[in-house]
């Protein structure tokens, strides 16, 4: 007779860090300068792997003049710090990175924001220099040119 026996076997699979976070997009923004509080963008990006190796973890790694934006690091929302000045930097082409918090291995990508901002009339116009003197006689002619501005 044949004989046998079956038990349980419990399997028990640990993920590897074996995907790279990936940005839904690339990105681009118009803004008026002066914008401040009322402007932000939510950034995504995926990893498929799970635990700590698909936690992600966002960073403006190039660009950022100034240090006008700031993005928040668990969530990808990203902020204007300080108020924008067209005068100051018309555009800014920044590169954002995602990293996982691979236990072992870390993997990371990126993508661009690119910001133009808009000019406002925001500024007094100004004589360069502020005083011109100039002299003439009163014989000259109506009409004749005797300083440009």
């Amino acid at each position: 007779p044949d004989l046998s026996s079956t038990t349980t076997v419990n399997v028990s699979v640990i993920d590897e860090n074996d995907n790279v976070p990936l940005f839904a997009s690339s990105y681009s923004e118009t803004i008026a300068e002066n914008t401040r509080a009322s402007w932000e963008l939510q950034v995504n990006a995926t990893d498929e792997d799970s635990t700590s190796n698909g936690e992600l973890t966002f960073s403006i790694a190039a660009g950022n003049t100034g240090g006008d934006f700031v993005i928040n690091s668990t969530s990808g929302l990203v902020t204007i710090r300080n108020a924008l000045d067209y005068e100051r930097t018309a555009y800014y082409n920044m590169t954002l990175l995602v990293r996982d918090n691979g236990r072992l291995d870390s993997f990371s990508s990126t993508t661009s924001l690119y910001v133009t901002v808009v000019d406002l009339n925001d500024n007094t116009p100004l004589f360069q220099p502020a005083e011109i003197n100039v002299t003439a006689s009163e014989v000259t002619p109506l009409y004749r040119t005797i300083a440009r501005i």
